[in-house]
């Protein structure tokens, strides 16, 4: 439901973690659903209905949400702004200006006075690919299978908190992400995908904390990873506001 565009569109584009195979070739060559794509189905149909529901979900038209992000002892604050279906902004005051991205549903632009970026620039593709992908308003669980999306259960990870789905999630560009859901909660806690940086291409792990309720829908406040250099960050979501006017032309170029 919330994009993570700041902590992943700024890194080198995403490599699936297994060959790519389009999901939506993978879905038409399954002419009977093996047991685990119905049991990822099931699993998802109970996360979707622990977020709220899919009316509920769909009623949410807008999100503006404020907030901070931590990396190596600094602070930052930011506005992210979101319109379906796939529109997003996110501005990060930063010491020398303010770091804007923003996507339209068909082009990414932003401004990055840390890389020397001071005027408005279209996103180079190994930025914006990431972030179209993660723009999806609701996300990819939610009627992934419209979105051309294939989902396959892996296996259930016990843990002294309790247990935890994995589901292997290839998205219809046949991206493959791990996807884990608590299966007390039926919420999201962890997704695991392939970056590649600096021609190195590792597993990157992201972990969702501290769900609140916003105009019915349940959205986490808390998000955790390390950078592809390793280097850790967290965002905090201090306020969320849903259904505010926000006009088209804020996603355009800024």
């Amino acid at each position: 439901m919330i994009l993570l565009s700041l902590a992943l569109a700024l890194l080198p584009r995403a490599a699936s973690a297994e060959k790519k195979v389009p999901a939506k070739e993978k879905a038409s060559a399954e002419t009977n659903d093996p047991p685990g794509v119905r049991k990822a189905d099931e699993i998802i149909a109970r996360h979707v209905e622990a977020l709220g529901g899919l009316e509920k979900i769909r009623a949410i038209k807008t999100l503006r949400a404020k907030g901070r992000l931590e990396q190596q002892g600094v602070e930052l604050s930011f506005t992210l702004w979101m319109k379906r279906p796939n529109r997003s902004r996110m501005d990060v005051d930063v010491k020398l200006g303010m770091i804007v991205q923003s996507y339209n549903g068909k082009e990414a632009w932003w401004v990055n006075p840390l890389l020397g970026i001071t005027e408005p620039a279209k996103m180079p593709e190994e930025f914006a690919e990431p972030m179209r992908r993660w723009t999806d308003f609701e996300g990819p669980l939610v009627d992934y299978k419209a979105k051309g999306h294939a989902a396959e259960y892996v296996g259930e990870e016990k843990k002294e908190s309790g247990s935890v789905h994995e589901i292997k999630l290839t998205l219809a560009d046949g991206e493959v992400w791990r996807v884990y859901i608590d299966a007390n909660t039926n919420l999201e806690v962890k997704r695991v995908f392939r970056q590649t940086y600096a021609g190195e291409t590792k597993d990157m792990t992201t972990w969702f904390r501290g769900y609140t309720t916003v105009a019915g829908v349940k959205i986490f406040r808390t998000i955790q990873g390390d950078g592809p250099d390793g280097t850790p960050y967290t965002m905090t979501f201090d306020r969320f506001e849903a259904n505010v006017p926000i006009e088209d032309a804020r996603f355009d170029k800024p």
